[in-house]
């Protein structure tokens, strides 16, 4: 999140003595000028946490996940469109929903395939599992999972959608060995257990789980039933 990015600043946020600092943005130096220039905050947001992930790694298929995607730069468009305005070509193409990915992967230069989710306020899981899936079907050990979403722009505001800041959570997901710390997913009826009510993406429920290695499990609701996520010790 912004101003939120060390593993001390993850610790002080959980225990809630830092909170992210509006209009703060990553540099990523990584991405050349012209392709940096192409991307919004929250796309720079979520390259940031993806590429230092992948600094060793020529190629990986990823999952790119968002809610909104980039509706800052759709609903500009529809209000232009509005006004009467001719569209931009250029903002059309970085509208898409997978445009934050192509970005990416043309930095990276990388042809490896990549997914990009429309995930709901419950869809964290499933997007974690759609990972490790993939992964399974081309028989490689590993994939990226990157997931960002940010408020949505105000003319939404009144429908109560979005996180109140913009975040982005970049895993690679990889086999679980038995002797080794992981985590294990399975999904269980409503009459099994009860997560804690909270408004927060589930993303950022999952960072504070991460987190507080006493936790021993974390339930996340969805559509009735729970994802059940336990920590393999």
């Amino acid at each position: 999140m912004p101003g939120i990015s060390s593993a001390e600043d993850w610790q002080e946020w959980r225990q809630g003595s830092r909170q992210p600092l509006a209009g703060e943005n990553p540099a990523v130096q990584e991405i050349p000028p012209m392709l940096r220039r192409r991307l919004s905050p929250l796309g720079k947001m979520a390259v940031s946490v993806a590429w230092p992930l992948l600094r060793e790694t020529p190629s990986l298929p990823s999952v790119f996940c968002s809610r909104h995607g980039e509706l800052e730069r759709t609903a500009g468009m529809l209000q232009e469109l509005a006004a009467g305005q001719a569209l931009s070509p250029a903002h059309f193409s970085l509208s898409v929903h997978n445009a934050i990915g192509g970005v990416f992967s043309i930095a990276r230069e990388d042809r490896s395939a990549i997914s990009a989710l429309a995930v709901g306020d419950e869809g964290f899981s499933e997007a974690m599992l759609e990972t490790r899936l993939i992964a399974a079907e081309q028989q490689l050990p590993e994939a990226l999972c990157l997931i960002y979403d940010a408020p949505p722009p105000s003319v939404y505001a009144e429908f109560g959608h979005g996180p109140q800041w913009p975040f982005a959570l970049a895993v690679v997901l990889g086999p679980y060995a038995d002797g080794e710390p992981g985590f294990s997913l399975s999904r269980q009826p409503a009459s099994a257990g009860e997560a804690a009510g909270s408004d927060e993406p589930q993303s950022l429920s999952f960072i504070r789980f991460l987190l507080d290695e006493s936790a021993e499990e974390l339930w996340l609701p969805c559509r009735g039933d729970y994802w059940r996520w336990e920590r393999q010790r």
